[in-house]
């Protein structure tokens, strides 16, 4: 055989769920960071202020998460929390943060974007659901 198959993970995948929207959303920004970086311990506190409108929820929630990626990946940017409010589909954010610094964190998986592959926002009985596929 002229080629040889390799075991290769491009994607990265989660469930996510909240009672509310803003859960739903603040559990994909954590789910993302928590894959993207480990800190050993917290330094300097800064915030970033984010707002955005989309046609739909799923647009409003991939948008969040991409400008999360970016910020991390091309500004060094290590998030520990947000606070999230959703009006329609329109998004307010106070994003928390830390610069990057190789002492305090440590990269572990570098995602490239969000997807839209599988994604829809679902009413449950306990809140809202949707799968998060991303390409790494």
């Amino acid at each position: 055989m002229p080629y040889e198959i390799l075991d290769h993970t491009a994607d990265f995948g989660v469930r996510i769920y909240g009672k509310t929207l803003e859960e739903l959303f603040k559990s994909g920004f954590e789910a993302i960071v928590n894959a993207m970086v480990e800190i050993k311990w917290k330094g300097e506190r800064k915030e970033l202020v984010y707002s955005d409108s989309a046609e739909t929820l799923e647009d409003l929630l991939v948008d969040f998460l991409s400008e999360v990626i970016f910020r991390t990946i091309v500004e060094g940017k290590v998030f520990t929390d947000c606070e999230i409010k959703i009006e329609g589909t329109s998004i307010n954010a106070k994003l928390f943060y830390e610069d990057y610094d190789p002492e305090r964190h440590r990269l572990k998986k570098e995602i490239k974007s969000v997807t839209y592959h599988n994604l829809e926002i679902r009413k449950t009985p306990d809140g809202f659901e949707t799968y998060l596929i991303c390409d790494v």
